[in-house]
């Protein structure tokens, strides 16, 4: 299960920027894992709660959203959401460049100051 350590590196880098910020606690988080990155965000859900009780975020609530697979022709900048397998523009057959869909990044978080 590579969501586990996935979900590890999220939180050494949310450790990271709470250290840089002079330090409190995360209250939410939100992830964007792209339909198609290849990670299983119900196996990243566990990982989450399963590392959450002995981490900063012992409180802190998930969000994950999920952008689709997304890609313009090069040839007529047609947008279009590709089938599987095939980045082929259904207007002219040109070549799709993807523009999201495949992103796994920390989209925002919430941090509170302690007293």
């Amino acid at each position: 299960m590579h969501e586990l350590s996935i979900m590890q590196s999220v939180l050494e880098s949310l450790s990271e920027e709470v250290k840089n910020r002079g330090g409190g606690r995360i209250t939410e988080v939100t992830l964007s894992v792209g339909q198609a990155s290849g990670v299983n965000t119900e196996a990243l859900e566990f990982a989450f709660e399963a590392l959450r009780p002995s981490s900063l975020l012992n409180n802190a609530q998930l969000t994950i959203l999920t952008p689709p697979l997304l890609a313009r022709c090069e040839d007529c900048g047609h947008e279009f959401e590709p089938p599987e397998l095939s980045l082929a523009c259904p207007q002219c057959g040109g070549t799709g460049l993807v523009l999201s869909g495949r992103e796994l990044l920390i989209e925002r978080f919430v941090l509170e100051q302690e007293d």
